[in-house]
């Protein structure tokens, strides 16, 4: 037999919840907010994959940074869309970023606030300051 795949729900809410280290309810939450989509059995039961996990894991940490559910929304979907996203260095950010993707950070950026993290805060103070920094320069130039 070979590997699963990581979209095949197969794991209840019970070993999700152990796997994670979310309550039922916070998963649930989530799954209501649409940053998860689980399946379901015959019997209405919810089935997760391991992309569901991946995603569940991702958003603790997300939350753990301070950002507010609209942030790690959007960071999951620049997941998704293998955009840079808020962990990554700032100056990372400007490099890999399009013009289009620049005006969507700063979006991005500005929904963040308030954060409880004052780490996430720093970081974003950074992209924010390189963003700026990089428009100055093309102005200039």
């Amino acid at each position: 037999m070979g590997p699963v795949e990581k979209d095949v729900p197969l794991y209840p809410i019970g070993i999700v919840q152990e796997l994670v280290d979310l309550s039922g309810r916070q998963i649930r939450y989530y799954e209501k907010k649409g940053l998860i989509s689980p399946g379901r059995t015959k019997g209405n039961q919810r089935l997760y994959s391991q992309n569901d996990i991946d995603a569940l894991s991702r958003i603790k940490q997300l939350m753990a940074e301070g950002l507010t559910l609209e942030g790690v929304r959007q960071q999951l979907e620049a997941n998704k869309a293998g955009m840079p996203t808020t962990s990554e260095q700032p100056d990372a950010i400007v490099a890999k970023s399009p013009t289009l993707m620049r005006s969507q950070l700063v979006s991005q950026i500005d929904s963040l606030y308030p954060v409880r993290n004052q780490a996430a805060l720093v970081r974003l103070l950074a992209a924010r300051r390189a963003l700026k920094d990089e428009n100055e320069h093309q102005r200039t130039t």
